[in-house]
């Protein structure tokens, strides 16, 4: 209990608040939770979410923007973790924007390579021939002897013409 006219401060508000409503065994998973953290297949936003989501857990490893920067690129995937090794950001949303705008870059790049990749006659595949058995006309039959078999290509797609009918030899 305190006295009548004390000023509770930031710090003994929320130290009390967690004592009260926050088990230890919770804080601890989180903080594990927040030093494993990785982005994965995580877009940069997602894993900027996720990080702040439990940098409240994690304490003294991220009380400075110099501590959260650090640990942010340590999640990063490589390639981001790469180009972002030249940059130097003040402030850690300096380093999140940044850090957007590298996976925007690297993903245009991917996507016009992939677009210019060139697909010449070597990834065309011949057309397979199937046996299909010769239909009999559609009039009823009278004692005719069945069709005969005979190799066709396989139908065109995309063309709305009606296949031709081949005639028996």
């Amino acid at each position: 209990m305190q006295p009548a006219r004390h000023i509770i401060t930031w710090e003994e508000f929320r130290t009390a608040f967690r004592a009260h409503h926050i088990p230890d065994g919770l804080i601890e998973r989180k903080l594990n939770e927040f030093l494993s953290l990785t982005q994965g297949t995580r877009t940069v936003l997602q894993y900027a979410q996720a990080f702040n989501h439990l940098c409240q857990y994690a304490g003294y490893h991220a009380d400075t923007e110099a501590k959260k920067c650090d640990r942010f690129c340590c999640g990063l995937n490589t390639k981001l973790k790469e180009r972002l090794n030249l940059v130097r950001a003040d402030t850690f949303n300096e380093l999140v924007n940044i850090a957007i705008t590298q996976e925007d870059c690297i993903t245009a790049h991917r996507a016009e390579k992939k677009r210019k990749t060139p697909t010449g006659p070597s990834s065309v595949q011949p057309p397979r021939y199937r046996i299909v058995k010769n239909a009999a006309p559609r009039a009823p039959p009278r004692n005719l002897p069945s069709g005969r078999w005979i190799a066709r290509p396989p139908p065109q797609t995309g063309s709305n013409r009606p296949p031709v009918p081949q005639q028996q030899q």
